[in-house]
């Protein structure tokens, strides 16, 4: 593993936490934050071993990003068969679904399931306008946008039910957002879900975006494309985050034109580039 430690150290307690204590604070948060990769790995490791021994019919959400390959990358160690969901809104960056046939092809992934929206996103846009910023981390909750649900959310669901899937292993990290890091504090790593009625696992909530690029380097794990122009995976014409101008114009110029018009908002100088 070049070099990497696997070794944990027993004076902090946190880290051999049983995860049936759910809740986590601030302070054991700070801990976890700060192991090395591989004591995370370790750990992860830990976590995904006792979630598989616990079901009989789990699967890995990836939605081909960085987080999700590293998870998917994780999961297969013990579980090469394991099913994988894509829930593909429609809008995907064509880096992404390349990336994607890529990785299905490179790794043989044949247990493979992508579902499809329940209405389009411009349908959604047409009838609820375009996605709002989501993150109310003050109040600990967010604002769903309607497109998510139509596109992400009740697909989702369906395939929960429809695949009997009784635990689903998702790869968020804490460190991406407020909210995140709350349901970290309030949920832990595994959680039983009332709205997927199921188990969802999430090995990788005390990693860093450092954690992930670094193990993609020391496992030589194939890199979407995308991130070369991008910090993040989603949609496409996604303006439902804190910085959605900067993404787009970087991504599509012309889709960034058309969606600033729509919506009413200043345009940055996206064809800069184009017109020097």
């Amino acid at each position: 593993m070049s070099g990497i430690s696997l070794s944990v150290d027993s004076k902090d307690s946190v880290v051999k936490k049983p995860r049936q204590e759910n809740k986590f604070t601030y302070r054991e948060y700070e801990t976890l934050l700060g192991l090395s990769l591989g004591e995370k790995i370790e750990r992860a490791d830990d976590l995904i071993i006792a979630e598989l021994r616990k079901f009989q019919r789990p699967c890995v959400a990836c939605s081909w990003g960085k987080d999700s390959i590293v998870l998917l990358h994780l999961v297969r160690n013990f579980c090469p068969n394991i099913l994988v969901s894509f829930h593909n809104t429609g809008v995907e960056y064509p880096q992404s679904l390349a990336y994607r046939d890529q990785m299905l092809k490179e790794w043989n992934i044949t247990q493979y399931v992508e579902s499809k929206p329940i209405k389009s996103f411009w349908a959604c846009v047409k009838e609820y306008g375009y996605p709002h910023f989501r993150e109310t981390a003050w109040q600990g909750k967010t604002r769903t946008p309607k497109c998510c649900w139509f596109l992400k959310e009740k697909p989702a669901i369906d395939f929960h039910r429809e695949y009997q899937i009784d635990c689903e292993f998702v790869g968020l990290q804490a460190s991406e957002s407020m909210v995140r890091r709350l349901s970290f504090f309030r949920e832990g790593e595994a959680f039983d879900s009332k709205r997927y009625k199921c188990r969802i696992v999430r090995p990788l909530m005390i990693w860093t975006n450092k954690d992930i690029w670094e193990y993609h380097r020391v496992f030589n794990i194939p890199k979407n494309p995308l991130y070369d122009l991008m910090p993040r995976n989603g949609c496409m014409p996604c303006t439902g985050f804190r910085h959605w101008k900067e993404v787009m114009v970087k991504a599509n110029p012309r889709l960034y034109e058309f969606v600033s018009k729509e919506i009413g908002e200043p345009t940055l100088n996206c064809f800069e580039r184009e017109e020097k």
